[in-house]
């Protein structure tokens, strides 16, 4: 099933890039977004009501914002991706860019967790692929 994984995680930044939106039909209803790791509003989000609250706080500070996976790593029911983070301030109009990962958890096919990480490896770290 990790294959499959890979690419529900695929489609999911596709899906983002395309709509604005996360793809709610992928996203577990108790779904865990742990952005705690953030230098700017480190926090937690619950559910997809938490979801939401999340991208309201992205697009109060974005013009535009996209993210730009760099690679997919299959880790059995998780799956690591280093990213681009593009963003295009509000105030400003500049845009900036930044490097991230992100960790996927899923379950029976969901997304049950995502945890935001500074490197990837600190994100293949927490997936067990590092010592």
């Amino acid at each position: 099933m990790s294959q499959e994984n890979v690419e529900v995680v695929r489609r999911g930044y596709e899906h983002y890039n395309r709509t604005g939106e996360p793809d709610y039909s992928v996203l577990d209803p108790e779904v865990v977004y742990d952005v705690s790791s953030r230098t700017f509003d480190p926090f937690v989000y619950h559910g997809h009501d938490g979801v939401r609250e999340f991208l309201a706080l992205i697009q109060e500070q974005w013009a535009a914002f996209r993210l730009e996976p760099q690679e997919f790593v299959d880790a059995g029911d998780s799956v690591v991706v280093s990213v681009r983070l593009v963003g295009v301030g509000k105030e400003s109009g500049v845009e900036t860019t930044a490097n991230a990962a992100h960790l996927w958890t899923l379950r029976g096919g969901k997304i049950v967790r995502q945890t935001a990480f500074q490197t990837m490896d600190e994100a293949l770290e927490a997936a067990g692929l590092r010592e």
